[in-house]
């Protein structure tokens, strides 16, 4: 590594360097705008310290960048290879799609194996295209966002002695951290201009609650939003635990809307009927492996089983989704900012503070009542993201959904 390299000469930043580092022993020390110094301690005594630089405009900034990459190698014997690999798994979401079936010489018929990695392309597409818009059924080319996500960010990985397994692996770009001011809208109105509204206060919220709402320094709230890679694998892990119970409950129709909301599709279902038409398969088994280096909390979904009375049901599941009539939604994915409501009312409004589709800023002031409203009065003290999928539309200069609305923790 003599020879002077630029840091876009690896497929690795400053930014993906801190995250693998926050995960794997090191303490952050010192940080400014131009570099973070970190620590690395071994049975209570310092080990190593690492520069690393932020500001590419400083004249030393590929130098710098250089000796930390170089420094990393050394304190864990690496080559720049395993480092890049070890640096890109921290922020790497992984799927194991594995078959249970009886197996000879460790291994599956080629047209099996075909079938298993087309079907979970098309599942992975499924899933995008649901973050983006949650239909019953998707036709027509795809956004170019799922194109891109399918075609450049889902990669597959090593498979698995004992049993055919797909790897699936899913690169998680960097957060996205933005302040309710950004959307035009302040986390906390003036009070003479809430009329009989009101804010929920720390004293019956919880104390969190109110310095949340103002950010840590008393600025705008902050709102850490995660990248889209990670909100098409939660949609994954949702939807496909939600086809599970419907496939189990044998749902009528009347359950559907809710199920569109949280991912499923007929699209969906065919990509696991593809992957489980083999005779021999006795269950599929879809397993998650959550980026550790990831700010925002995965969902708590980290397997779902497919047994033969599961895989029975998806087909009915798929061909109601087909009949079922078009409804086109949105799904804004963020933070609550505000909640409001009369004193003496059920009825409240809550303002989410996040993006729609693959990155379009939305403030956007929902309707709610009774549940839903505790629900974002939990979400608010906590900090926990929610998804809000409904009929949005723009009313002069503020966006609202029409009609019932589905508000979920993500």
């Amino acid at each position: 590594m003599s020879a002077l390299r630029r840091p876009e000469d690896w497929d690795i930043s400053p930014q993906s360097i801190a995250s693998f580092l926050g995960t794997s022993g090191w303490t952050l020390q010192n940080a400014d705008e131009a570099k973070e110094i970190w620590g690395l301690s071994e049975n209570g005594s310092p080990r190593a310290r690492l520069l690393l630089p932020l500001d590419p405009t400083y004249i030393d900034y590929d130098i710098r960048f250089q000796e930390a990459v170089e420094r990393l190698c050394r304190v864990f014997d690496w080559d720049v290879e395993e480092l890049t690999a070890n640096v890109l798994s921290a922020r790497t979401d992984v799927v194991l799609i594995r078959t249970d079936q009886a197996m000879q010489d460790e291994s599956i018929p080629l047209v099996q194996a075909r079938d298993v990695i087309s079907g979970a392309v098309d599942m992975m597409e499924a899933a995008a295209r649901a973050s983006l818009e949650p239909r019953a059924q998707y036709v027509g080319q795809r956004p170019n966002a799922v194109r891109d996500f399918v075609d450049g960010d889902v990669r597959m990985g090593h498979t698995q002695r004992g049993s055919f397994v797909v790897t699936v692996l899913t690169r998680l770009a960097e957060d996205d951290v933005i302040h309710t001011d950004e959307f035009g809208d302040a986390a906390e109105a003036p009070r003479s201009q809430r009329g009989r509204a009101w804010t929920v206060p720390a004293a019956r919220a919880g104390n969190g609650i109110r310095q949340y709402a103002q950010g840590p320094s008393g600025g705008p709230a902050m709102v850490r939003i995660p990248p889209f890679q990670r909100r098409v694998m939660a949609t994954l892990a949702l939807a496909l635990s939600e086809t599970r119970d419907l496939s189990l409950r044998q749902t009528a129709d009347a359950d559907l809307d809710l199920a569109v909301s949280r991912g499923v599709s007929a699209n969906l279902c065919e990509s696991l009927l593809t992957m489980t038409r083999f005779e021999g398969l006795r269950a599929l088994d879809v397993s998650f492996r959550w980026a550790p280096a990831e700010a925002v909390p995965p969902p708590t979904v980290n397997q779902v089983v497919f047994d033969r009375d599961v895989i029975a049901g998806i087909g009915a599941i798929g061909r109601s989704l087909r009949r079922a009539p078009e409804k086109v939604k949105s799904t804004i994915y963020g933070r609550v900012t505000r909640l409001e409501r009369g004193e003496d009312d059920d009825d409240g409004v809550v303002t989410i503070s996040g993006v729609v589709g693959r990155s379009t800023r939305r403030t956007v002031r929902i309707p709610v009542r009774g549940e839903q409203y505790d629900l974002a009065i939990v979400a608010h003290r906590q900090r926990q993201p929610v998804t809000v999928t409904g009929e949005l539309r723009k009313v002069k200069n503020t966006y609202t959904f029409d009609g019932p609305v589905v508000i979920e923790y993500s």
